[in-house]
Parts: structure tokens; C-alpha cells; sequence
């Protein structure tokens, strides 16, 4: 028997949205693989974002290893931020293990897998794409789709009911894509990531409790739609007797109660000083914010002006992205102490700082650090340097990682003139740690529906394991020996 596995990722995948929805009678797709299969919570890494969360789940090793903590790394040698790609990575993932031992892969629409590598099968980045022609392997794939799309054009903020559309359209376009590869009967590993749920979630939470809004069902209605393409894959399995399907998640979805935004906390305590920072203390003081500025160009007339002036309208989702962090160049690196990315990473200078400075250093900003409070509530959970959290040895890593309380978000952003902020003009929500976990197939024991814990790190040997493929011994996670019968 020719066992295959299908994944389905959906980033940003949450069982208190999931749960309510099938409740209410919808989502009957996955409400069939509950049924059938074994569920859990999905315990992603630290910090749980997308990046790195996607590559620990197909190394089955942690950030340390992997040397990814964000989307964006700080070279404090270099005095960089150093975007990450899936070139950061050099160990091996569940499809170059699959390639060497024969087996076939079609990877679709994961994120941090862009430029696209060459494997035994096929592959198409998911985000972030900076060039189509590099997303694309073998590169003659991208003459079959000549209107791919990979990310929304309309802004997040400013053109929502347009950028649902769009959303609409390229998630059905790379459906579309994974149903030309899926009914093939030549592949063992097939993968396919929703990625647009996440910035969904991110952007529209807020409207869901709010009665007759015209945004009040956006999250609803897309989970219903991603049910409707999870069941459209499913029938086109050749085998399906044959196949485990597993659906996960990188990590899960709260309401944001409050941003942190770290680097403005250094700047006003000392530790990181900017260039060319007048500016944005005059803005700050006319109470011109980046919010206001884009509701003024939109009002101007001036957003599609703003939109041709970018060459590569794909950079916007890098943009985007390390747009939450700080810029190399306005960084005064000859004062600076520390400095921070989103999502909590933080970095001490040791071009300015001795070893016993920074020793010195570390206790005195835990001790401040942990004394940050929103309306009386402390929001840091822990405090932690690298190698208390990786296994090990650690490659480039932050010398703290920051992990707040559940439904607090930390921002790399500096120069908006305050440290906390409970606006939800932009996010309305934010991560948590854990994600979903189901798994169905052929031996599963459904007899024991619910696992009490899975790692994101355990879900490379487990699918390897179930492909026969020998594992290599510095993987961080384990089999998951218990979800058969």
C-alpha cells in the first residue's frame, strides 16, 4: 500500500473560532474530520508568529537551531535587519528528507518558502514573494499560471471591502493551482497553507460583535469558504483510503487587549537612541499619526498615486511586514544599547557593550521590563534569554525573548509618542500560542478523539514516520506514537 500524506495549513487557525462556527452548523467539512479523527491543541514555538513558527514545523526543529525568530533577524555585527527568506534556513525539511529517499512533494502556498527550492515534485511560495519568477519550481510552472497572484494589492486599512474581494480571488486562484497538482496519483507529500485567514483575523476581529455592521460576518464567511475549498481538495484525493490528512495551524487568535511597542520603551529609558528623529517628534506633536496621514491620502485622492509609485507592487507585503520593526538606517548605532523586533526578540549591542555590561544589563532591563503594566495588569508572562527556551545551540539569537501575557501584541515600531497603546484602529487581534492539530486516516485511533498536548516541532517526525522515512536524530519533536490505534 502507497501511504500518502495531505497537509493542510491554515495560518492563524484557531479552535475558539473554529468551535463557535460548527456549533452553529457550519464548517461541515472539518466538522466530518473531528468526527472522524484525533484533535488537539498545537503548542507553537516562541516567539508564535509565522516566522518562525512554519519552518519548525518542517525541520521539527526549533528557532535556535534554524536561527529565525521573526520575519526580520537583527545583525547587530553588521548593524542590519536582515529580512528572512527561506534561504535563512539551512537544515533540511520534511520534502528534501522525502526527496532523498524517492519520495514525491507538491508544496503550495507556505509561507517562508519563498525563493522556491528544487525538490522531487513541484513548489509555489507562499509570502513573502519580492519576484514571481523566483516562486516558482520547476521556474516553466509559472508559464501554467499566468494570473497567479500571491498577495492583495488594495490596502489593509483603507480599502477593506476591496480588499475582501481580492482576497476571495487569489485564495480560489491557488485552489485552483493545488487542484491541478492534487489529483496526480504520482505524489506521497501533498501541502496546502490558507494564509489570508491570519491578516483577516488580524484586521477584521473587531467587527464580529458588532450587530448589523456591514464587516460583521467577514471572519464567519471566509471560514466557511475555506471549509467549502477544504471539502472541494478532499474529493479529488486519488487515493483516499490511503492517505492521512492532517490540518494545523501555526498558531492560534485572541482579541488584542493592548500593544506594547518595545522600542519606543527603550528610546524613552535610554537604551536606544534614533537619527533623524525631529520629525517625527514635530508630527507627534500636531497629533499627525500614521493612521491620520493614511486617511488623508485617501481622502486627497492620492492612494492609487502612492500604489504606482512602487515598481514591484509585491514589495508591499515586505514592507508590510518589517514595517512593524525598526529601519537600519534611523538606528544611532554608536549610542544604542538595545533594540528590539516585533513579537519579542531583543538585542544588545555588543559593538558599544562589554560582556560584563551586558550581563549588567540584562538584569536591569528584566527587572524593569517586568514591571510594565496596562491598567494595573502585568504584560510580560516571562522574560527569557535563548538558551532557556531552545535546545541546542543557538544561531544568532536575540539575547531576550519577550513573551507577554495572552492578547498582548509587542511592536517593533518606535516614534509614536507612547509605550502602550489599546487602539484597535489597525489590529483588533493578535496571536496565542496554541494553534490546531487534527489528524485522520488509515490505524488512527479516533476512539481517543482528544491528544492533551502536541508541539509544533513533533509534526515533521510524525509525518515522516507515517512515510516509512528514516529520522534524523537532532530532531527536537517526537512521534506522536499515541494518535494510532
Amino acid at each position: 500500500m502507497q501511504k500518502k500524506v495531505l497537509v493542510i495549513g491554515i495560518d492563524g487557525g484557531s479552535w475558539n473560532v473554529i468551535n463557535p462556527l460548527i456549533k452553529k452548523g457550519g464548517l461541515e467539512n472539518l466538522n466530518k474530520l473531528l468526527r472522524q479523527g484525533v484533535r488537539a491543541n498545537l503548542e507553537s514555538c516562541l516567539p508564535s508568529v509565522t516566522a518562525p513558527a512554519w519552518k519548525c514545523y518542517s525541520t521539527g526543529k526549533n528557532p535556535g537551531k534554524l536561527g529565525m525568530y521573526w520575519w526580520q533577524n537583527v545583525d547587530i555585527k553588521n548593524k542590519k535587519f536582515v529580512l528572512n527568506t527561506s534561504l535563512t534556513v539551512k537544515e533540511k525539511e520534511i520534502w528534501d528528507l522525502l526527496s532523498e529517499n524517492g519520495k514525491r512533494s507538491y508544496v503550495l502556498n507556505m509561507p517562508l518558502t519563498y525563493p522556491a527550492k528544487k525538490i522531487n515534485g513541484a513548489m509555489i511560495s507562499g509570502p513573502i514573494v519580492a519576484f514571481p519568477e523566483k516562486a516558482f519550481y520547476p521556474p516553466e510552472l509559472q508559464s501554467l499560471f499566468p494570473d497567479y497572484q500571491f498577495f492583495p494589492e488594495a490596502n489593509f486599512r483603507l480599502e477593506k471591502e476591496k480588499l475582501i474581494q481580492e482576497i476571495y480571488t487569489i485564495t480560489e486562484k491557488k485552489v485552483a493551482a493545488a487542484k491541478k497538482f492534487i489529483t496526480r496519483s504520482d505524489w506521497d507529500f501533498f501541502q496546502f497553507t490558507f494564509f489570508m485567514i491570519d491578516d483577516l483575523q488580524h484586521f477584521f476581529w473587531k467587527y464580529q460583535d458588532k450587530p448589523h455592521h456591514p464587516l460583521q460576518n467577514t471572519i464567519q464567511n471566509f471560514w466557511q469558504f475555506i471549509d467549502q475549498k477544504i471539502g472541494e481538495l478532499l474529493k479529488l484525493v486519488p487515493e483516499p483510503q490511503q492517505t492521512y490528512t492532517i490540518l494545523f495551524s501555526d498558531h492560534g487568535f485572541t482579541s488584542l487587549k493592548a500593544t506594547f511597542f518595545i522600542n519606543e520603551w527603550l528610546r524613552k529609558n535610554g537604551y536606544l537612541s534614533l537619527r533623524n528623529d525631529k520629525l517625527s517628534h514635530l508630527l507627534l506633536k500636531l497629533g499627525i499619526s500614521a493612521e491620520r496621514i493614511g486617511k488623508m491620502v485617501k481622502f486627497l485622492g492620492l492612494l492609487e498615486f502612492a500604489k504606482k509609485r512602487m515598481k514591484n507592487k509585491n514589495l508591499k507585503v515586505i514592507s508590510m511586514k518589517a514595517g512593524k520593526s525598526l529601519n537600519e538606517q534611523i538606528v544611532d548605532w554608536e549610542k544604542t544599547k538595545a533594540v528590539a523586533t516585533s513579537e519579542g526578540p531583543l538585542y544588545f549591542n555588543q559593538n558599544i557593550l562589554s560582556s560584563e555590561e551586558i550581563q549588567s544589563l540584562k538584569k536591569e532591563l528584566s527587572s524593569k521590563l517586568q514591571k510594565v503594566k496596562f491598567h494595573g495588569k502585568v504584560i510580560l508572562h516571562r522574560i527569557m534569554e535563548a538558551n532557556q527556551i531552545y535546545n541546542g545551540p543557538c544561531q544568532n539569537s536575540p539575547d531576550f525573548i519577550l513573551w507577554p501575557e495572552e492578547g498582548y501584541e509587542i511592536s517593533g515600531l518606535t516614534g509614536q509618542g507612547q509605550i502602550l497603546s489599546d487602539s484597535q484602529e489597525g489590529w483588533s487581534a493578535t496571536h496565542k500560542r496554541n494553534g490546531i492539530f487534527l489528524i485522520t486516516g488509515p490505524h488512527i485511533n479516533s476512539t481517543s478523539r482528544v491528544l492533551e498536548k502536541v508541539n509544533i516541532l513533533d509534526l515533521a517526525p510524525t509525518i515522516l514516520h507515517l512515510l516509512d522515512i528514516p529520522l534524523p536524530k537532532d530532531l527536537d519533536g517526537r512521534i506522536l506514537k499515541e494518535i494510532f490505534s
